[in-house]
């Protein structure tokens, strides 16, 4: 059987322990934000790429490097496939489109960070690194339609009563529980959500871009957000 890593990104592909075998798969895609209700992969690709491209050299870069590495996944069955996820939103909803993805595969499995470190693989050695993949975690039958169900749920941006009936009472997995509350957050209208207030705590004393991103991303590493997604919010206050 073949083994697959998928990695959460460039960051930990640069630094991934050369004693750990196998095929790497480097997600680039931040599903957090923009569209993702689509019928086939290659809709998702088109509004993908529509909503994150800017100029000529951006939808190139999307179809050379966020692409193929999806469509890989979909040609994954029975193979052995760890999953290096951290357990912020940002990570977490990556990880339950994959899982979705993955549907013709059983054998998938999920490491398990530090819990002093949970949004950051930058925070392990390389030894640590190890060692997670070693105590690393199969991701059972229900968990799968579980969390499969949370990602159809979240591309539909279906409510969060909605989301809550798709919780079943035995499911217990720290990292989908707290995502799914973060969610419920990021779902309402921006001018009821408690993501408001967090936003709007993130600019006392800041004067700058830069500045909001950086506090914001200290006070609430939970979410994960990428400097894309918050500029958008950061203007959005800006015209508030």
């Amino acid at each position: 059987m073949n083994r697959i890593h998928i990695l959460n990104g460039d960051a930990l592909a640069d630094r991934f322990p050369d004693e750990i075998q196998g095929e790497r798969i480097i997600f680039r895609e931040c599903l957090i934000d923009g569209p993702c209700d689509s019928s086939t992969m290659d809709e998702l690709f088109k509004a993908r790429s529509e909503y994150l491209a800017h100029t000529e050299e951006d939808l190139k870069f999307y179809s050379e490097k966020v692409e193929p590495p999806i469509r890989r996944l979909q040609e994954l069955k029975n193979q052995d496939i760890t999953l290096w996820f951290e357990e912020d939103l940002f990570c977490q909803i990556n990880a339950w489109f994959i899982i979705t993805c993955l549907e013709n595969s059983n054998a998938i499995f999920r490491v398990q960070l530090d819990p002093k470190f949970p949004y950051s693989f930058g925070h392990h050695t390389n030894d640590q690194l190890v060692s997670l993949f070693e105590s690393r975690k199969k991701l059972e039958s229900l968990n799968h339609k579980y969390l499969s169900d949370l990602w159809l749920a979240f591309a539909k941006k279906e409510k969060f009563d909605t989301l809550q009936k798709k919780v079943f009472e035995d499911f217990n997995d720290r990292k989908s529980h707290k995502a799914r509350q973060l969610l419920h957050e990021l779902l309402l209208p921006f001018d009821e959500s408690p993501l408001k207030t967090k936003m709007q705590k993130a600019t006392v004393s800041t004067d700058s871009f830069v500045a909001f991103f950086q506090k914001f991303s200290q006070l609430y590493p939970e979410y994960g957000l990428g400097d894309q997604t918050l500029l958008r919010y950061w203007r959005i206050l800006e015209v508030k």
